[in-house]
């Protein structure tokens, strides 16, 4: 089983934490049942901010990746109200397998450094150090938490192309949509929200799992969280839904 599907998972939820609090989202799929969950906890103070989110596999899709587990961390400065992301880290395991993947984003130099530090069977396979070949100071969770709420304020159907450190696999590029009124009220029946529920689109001009402009697309609330969403027909499980279970301040 790929990997960008667990991935997905904690882009989805990291993405749309808009106070400070800790969320616990479900992810399931029609095809293979429940896939995993994802707890996510965000911190914000005196200019400062940290988000951290776990992803974990359960059910079949355990079996199938080794029992894998994700954490992320985002961390960085907070300013007019925008989160600008300084450090983003990542931590994969499963089975035998171990990899980080840490970024460390210099605003004065404009330049983002990637360490990728991998185990194989407890050994030390591989650690490399390398900049990425563009630059951004927004990572996964920072971009979201900026993009939503902009992209809400503008008309149905408007549409911004960001940058994303932690997104490499697709030259960085995301694209989110705020969805028109057509596409919206057909969103909102599929995910079964309410119509007050606003829908924005999230896609790539470059590859997600081997497919161009392949969609996620997200429920959010009035309180500015991700409720519900979905991505749209992934290799082997299918179509893949998240639905947030609990949240606590």
């Amino acid at each position: 089983m790929k990997r960008g599907w667990i991935f997905v998972m904690a882009l989805l939820a990291l993405g749309n934490v808009s106070d400070a609090g800790e969320w616990k989202y479900r992810v399931r799929s029609p095809l293979m049942g429940l896939l995993g969950t994802i707890t996510i906890d965000k911190e914000e103070g005196n200019g400062r901010y940290r988000i951290e989110a776990e992803a974990r596999t359960e059910g079949i899709a355990a079996t199938l990746t080794g029992k894998r587990r994700e954490f992320y961390r985002s961390e960085g400065a907070v300013r007019n109200g925008k989160l600008l992301s300084r450090r983003f880290h990542l931590e994969r395991k499963m089975k035998s397998k171990r990899q980080i993947d840490d970024y460390r984003i210099d605003p004065v130099r404009r330049q983002v450094v990637k360490r990728k530090i991998r185990w194989k069977d407890g050994r030390l396979d591989k650690n490399s150090s390398k900049p990425l070949k563009y630059f951004s100071e927004m990572d996964l969770a920072a971009l979201y938490v900026n993009a939503v709420p902009a992209m809400l304020e503008k008309p149905a159907g408007s549409r911004e192309t960001y940058l994303s450190v932690g997104a490499e696999k697709v030259k960085g590029k995301v694209v989110v949509t705020h969805a028109s009124e057509e596409r919206s009220r057909k969103e909102r029946e599929r995910l079964k929200v309410d119509p007050g529920t606003r829908i924005l689109i999230v896609s790539s001009p470059e590859k997600i799992l081997g497919e161009k402009n392949r969609e996620l697309i997200l429920a959010v609330g009035s309180d500015g969280v991700l409720h519900k969403a979905r991505l749209v027909a992934v290799p082997i499980v299918g179509e893949i839904f998240v639905e947030r279970i609990n949240q606590q301040r």
